[in-house]
């Protein structure tokens, strides 16, 4: 006997089986198989569970057509022929692709990459399910007319033929499978009883088959399909019908009787949603006569605000209506898209969830650790790989030991093999160049050494055992091997304790998975490559697709929750309240041009030459038909639509809206009034009644007032408690850190109040290559005044002695160059040469100069060569230390005329503008400060003498190719000129630089012979300069007690402010509407300086 049922949605089909199967079951029957689709069978089983009673499985059970080919091979010895999961089989394509390359004309040059290597299976599961073959394929490829399509099914059937070839003897394609299954059927026992198949639309070819098989046998089938009628004219039943009139073909064919039962609706449900069944995508429709209330529709502003609104209306459902959480689904019909933001916006509104799909496992931190550790073990321990491995957490390399082994690989540049498993420990200081060891610094290189040991010790063997071995099955063992050796088992055992004791239990439950995964990635991976052979590069690559078809099933801590998913997977019975989200368009129906590797135009065309596929465009629409009434009909009580805003909605849409006279409803803010975060934050934002009731709860008025209080506070000040902490009534500055208090408050507070910084390499630096560059200024300037001076040195010695103290330093202060990397040798070397130009300059400035150096890098501080700069203000106390690059002295009339020199690389300039807004002060100070304490060092009394800046690189000319000589040295002239402030007295002009032209002081000569230039100045303007410098460091002693942190930058223009190169630019968020402000400066004249110096402004 052959049965079908047939029943509009809600009929009662799937009741009038699981009755029919418990009846049976109380009157002694047993054996009766209940076939569904995969995706349906755990609702399926729980439905059997809840009618037939916790003994149901004594009498029946749930199979799909895959857990059925299972049990029917397990029988007549197929068994031992296993199925090729999704990543065997993704495997094996690729392999196949590979193997015919040559023979390909579309794909021969596309990489095997997931996306073409899926798309060629998801044309292959097309054809199979068609029943067509590699040898169809091809002749197919003859027959079209379309040239394109011609050669990319002739590329098909070659990588599908290579495919099935390839394929292991002990292993099978799941359509293979299927068609094994149809024929050993009639030797299989199993089948004692009716077997009842619910929930398909239509079949496979494979399947079909199997059906065919199972009506020979004689055996008891019972159908279930949702149609009208045996003759409904319905398209959104046709495909339901054509099935329908294929079993009847096929029962008549085996001998069967045929019962057929049309079901009526017996479905308790609203009228408008009863309604709704019977017209929705109908051709003769009814418009809904009464009020419509079970039914709302929605246009939101984005996605965002329509996954707010699914939330707030659940809660309301739950609150108002009494439904459970599990009352309610929500649907997308593309849910990739509104995933992640659905979670997120339930987990905020506190709404309980249950995702029905799958999430991926190459974002479990277990599968970064075998890919990483892979891309270690194949790549040559680059940083990416290496630390990607340790953030997993799934190591045991604490988090502290980590951060602090990161900053010394950065520090360092540490790459490659080599240096991560020598038997050496690492050396170089963990803060970098020019430092001394201190015990704290011994201790951490040692834990340094320690962590990378543990680190290095798995992969020692794995990568031993992956070069030795060629195979595919032996570089799975290995990396097998290495997965034990680095306790990954019980490092995921320990990590599932954890969760369960924090209460995660769903996240527990994957975790516990991931283990099982792996092994049966690695055993497919050997089943089937076995004895391929790769490199360590094609292994990796290989087994990072092979784990990319993997999921992970979530497993819910409870049934009461409200079920997420895609449109296609839900079908949850006894829903009352269904939520549909995206109904766009370009959704519902979702109907696309290209779904994988052929477009719809091409399996047209595929399909009028007789060869009919599944999912042609035809197909494809009415599957969607289906799809969409199957949905819309699961709920009981209320349906709510809604669609986001800036896409045109669907027509399902339209067509509601039409049958009942609604109107889709906009979405506003008071959707968040019914969650307690969501309105906190109304409360926040300044929404009168939310303040009014949060003010009024125990629980949130604090946070509230904390919240408001934070909001309403201008960044401005810092407490003076606070401040003192930070930086204590001692504070210690420098000429640059009041420089860059000068430039922005708030820049000042990160870099030093904060001190936050980015990770720094050990490279040569400006520190470092600054104290490099005063060792070898220092050593050649006492060598030459040991042999009278610059002027009595040629060109030739000068530089022989710059390069014999640049290689006496490699070798005392770098340990020479055996463990640097070449990029380090070679800047190095780079910089050795800027610095030989610079010593030559120094040497020919020096030899028309009575000026002679003194000092390179003269330090100031209270244990310094010279005193620091202290200023009081009350009991705040300012402390400028530092260094100065070079000290030049010149005796007259016994007193010590010093000028200050520093070196600098870039367009730096001096500008006495700025030091009126109290920037680009360090020279002054420090000159300033040689004039108070300088007589204790040099015995004599100081005259400040002025401060000059030098260039401290190599000079480039920029000019067409033909320029003449003597334009360019002109050029070049120009930029050796100093920049600075010098004193005016003819004597020390005459003393700084002997030439009646001068070529490095920055004045000039009129006509009448006078020295001219902006740069001279009076003793009397100096001491007005060292008062307003005072001052400065006064008002910013004052400012830093007092907490001030303002985000005042200066600002001259979009390309001169204090925000261009700022690093905590994105931690400022500067506005000036809480209260931020520019400071505005304005370019002075270095006449304007002095007279406003001169009045005391």
């Amino acid at each position: 006997m052959v049965k079908l049922i047939i029943g509009r949605a809600g009929s009662g089909k799937t009741s009038a089986i699981i009755n029919e199967i418990h009846d049976k079951g109380l009157s002694g029957d047993s054996g009766m198989i209940l076939i569904v689709p995969e995706q349906f069978s755990h609702d399926t089983e729980r439905e059997l569970s809840r009618i037939c009673g916790a003994g149901a499985n004594l009498y029946s059970e749930v199979l799909s057509f895959s857990r059925l080919s299972n049990r029917v091979l397990s029988e007549t010895g197929g068994f031992g022929i296993k199925p090729m999961d999704q990543g065997g089989r993704l495997l094996l394509m690729s392999v196949a692709v590979n193997s015919v390359r040559h023979l390909l004309k579309t794909y021969r040059s596309t990489k095997a990459r997931s996306e073409l290597l899926n798309g060629l299976l998801m044309a292959w599961d097309e054809f199979s399910a068609a029943g067509l073959k590699p040898v169809d394929i091809q002749r197919i490829s003859e027959q079209v007319s379309d040239n394109g399509l011609s050669e990319k099914l002739w590329d098909m059937s070659m990588i599908f033929e290579a495919y099935l070839a390839l394929m292991p003897k002990n292993m099978c394609d799941p359509f293979v499978r299927l068609e094994l299954m149809a024929e050993n059927l009639d030797r299989c026992t199993i089948f004692k009883n009716t077997v009842y198949i619910d929930g398909f639309t239509d079949f496979t070819y494979q399947q079909l088959q199997v059906i065919k098989s199972l009506m020979k046998t004689g055996t008891d089938v019972t159908f279930a399909l949702t149609c009208d009628s045996v003759y409904t004219r319905e398209e959104v039943f046709r495909l339901s019908r054509d099935t329908l009139t294929k079993l009847v073909r096929f029962a008549k064919e085996s001998g069967h009787e045929i019962e057929i039962t049309v079901l009526e609706q017996n479905r308790q449900m609203q009228s408008e949603l009863r309604h709704l069944e019977r017209n929705i995508l109908c051709s003769d429709t009814e418009v809904f006569d009464g009020e419509c209330e079970a039914i709302e529709l929605y246009k939101a502003a984005s996605l965002w605000e329509e996954c707010e609104l699914a939330a707030s209306r659940v809660i309301g459902l739950v609150r108002d209506e009494k439904l459970r959480w599990r009352d309610i689904g929500v649907v997308v019909r593309d849910f990739q898209n509104y995933s992640s933001v659905l979670e997120s916006v339930f987990s905020k509104y506190g709404v309980p969830v249950m995702n029905t799909g799958k999430s991926d496992i190459l974002a479990k931190p277990v599968m970064t650790l075998i890919t990483s550790a892979l891309d270690i073990a194949a790549g040559g321990w680059e940083y990416d790989a290496v630390f990607r491995y340790l953030k997993t957490e799934l190591t045991d390399i604490d988090r502290e030991a980590r951060d602090a082994l990161e900053n010394y690989v950065l520090k360092w540049n540490i790459r490659g093999g080599r240096m991560w498993m020598r038997n050496e420990p690492w050396t170089f200081h963990p803060r970098g160049f020019n430092y001394e060891f201190t015990e704290a610094d011994t201790q951490l290189l040692d834990m340094l050494n320690e962590q990378r040991c543990r680190i290095a010790e798995p992969f020692k063997s794995f990568e031993k055992e992956l070069k030795e071995s060629s195979s595919a099955s032996g570089k799975a063992k290995a990396l097998y091997g290495f997965l034990v050796a680095a306790d990954v088992p019980q490092i995921l055992e320990n990590k599932v304790r954890r969760l369960r004791e924090k209460g995660e239990v769903q996240l527990a439950g994957e975790y516990l998975q991931l283990w099982d995964i792996i092994v049966t990635a690695l055993e497919q991976f050997a089943d089937v490559l076995g004895d391929m052979e790769l490199t360590v590069f094609e292994f990796r690559r290989l087994f990072t697709l092979l784990l990319s078809q993997y999921q992970v099933g979530t497993i819910p801590m409870s049934l009461d929750r409200v079920s997420l998913g895609d449109m296609s997977k839900m079908r949850r019975r006894g829903l009352k309240c269904l939520i549909v989200l995206g109904a766009t368009d370009d959704a519902l129906p979702k109907l696309g041009g290209q779904r994988g590797l052929l477009s719809d135009v091409e399996r047209d065309e595929i399909s009028s030459g007789g060869m009919m596929l599944n999912d042609n465009s035809d197909t494809g629409l009415l599957r969607e038909y289906n799809l969409i009434y199957s949905s819309l009909t699961l709920p009981s009580e209320k349906l709510i639509m809604s669609y986001p805003g800036g896409s045109r909605p669907s027509f399902i849409l339209t067509e509601i809206e039409n049958l009942f006279g609604i109107e889709c409803g906009t979405v506003d803010e008071t959707i968040k009034e019914n969650a307690p975060q969501p309105c906190f934050e109304l409360a926040v934002t300044g929404r009168k009644s939310a303040r009014e009731y949060f003010s009024d709860n125990d629980e949130w008025s604090e946070k509230l007032e904390s919240v408001t209080k934070a909001a309403e506070t201008p960044r401005g000040k810092l407490s003076k408690e606070a401040a003192e902490r930070l930086y204590s009534k001692q504070i210690n500055l420098s000429a640059s850190r009041v420089d860059k208090f000068h430039s922005c408050r708030f820049m000042y507070f990160m870099e030093y109040g904060l001190r936050a910084k980015p990770r720094q390499e050990a490279k040569f630096d400006a520190p470092a290559a600054g104290t490099f560059m005063h060792y070898i200024l220092e050593n050649v300037a006492k060598e030459a005044e040991k042999k009278g001076g610059f002027g009595k040195l040629t060109r030739v010695e000068c530089s022989t002695l710059t390069k014999q103290y640049v290689s006496r330093y490699v070798d005392e202060q770098l340990g020479g160059f055996t463990d640097k990397s070449a990029r380090f040798v070679y800047l190095f070397n780079r910089l050795a040469k800027t610095v030989e130009h610079i010593v030559a300059d120094m040497a020919s400035e020096l030899s028309v100069s009575d000026f002679r150096p003194l000092d390179f890098e003269l330090s100031f501080a209270s244990d310094g060569d010279i005193n620091r700069v202290q200023v009081t203000d009350g009991d705040i106390t300012v402390n400028v230390n530092g260094k100065v690059d070079r000290v030049d002295g010149w005796v007259h009339d016994d007193k010590l005329y010093l000028r200050v020199v520093d070196y600098k690389t870039g367009k730096k300039s001096f500008n006495l503008s700025d030091v009126w807004y109290g920037m680009g002060l360090q020279m002054l100070i420090y000159l300033f400060a040689l004039e108070r304490h300088g007589t204790k060092r040099y015995g004599k009394e100081i005259i400040p003498a002025g401060v000059l800046y030098a260039p401290a690189s190599d000079i480039m000319i920029q000019a067409p190719l033909g320029t003449d000589i003597e334009e360019i040295e002109k050029e070049r002239a120009k930029k050796l000129v100093r920049k600075g402030l010098i004193l005016s007295d003819p004597d020390v002009l005459n003393a700084m630089e002997h030439e009646k032209k001068p070529k490095y002081l920055p004045v000039k000569i009129n006509k009448s012979g006078e020295v001219v230039g902006d740069s001279l100045c009076s003793a009397e303007q100096l001491g007005s300069l060292a008062k307003h410098i005072d001052g400065i460091l006064l008002q910013m002693a004052k400012e830093m007690g007092d907490g001030s942190i303002n985000a005042d930058p200066y600002y001259r223009g979009p390309q001169d402010n204090a925000c261009t190169y700022c690093r905590f630019y994105e931690a400022c968020h500067f506005d000036e509407s809480t209260g931020d402000k520019k400071r505005y400066i304005q370019k002075l004249k270095t006449s304007e300086v002095w007279e406003r110096l001169r009045n005391g402004d």
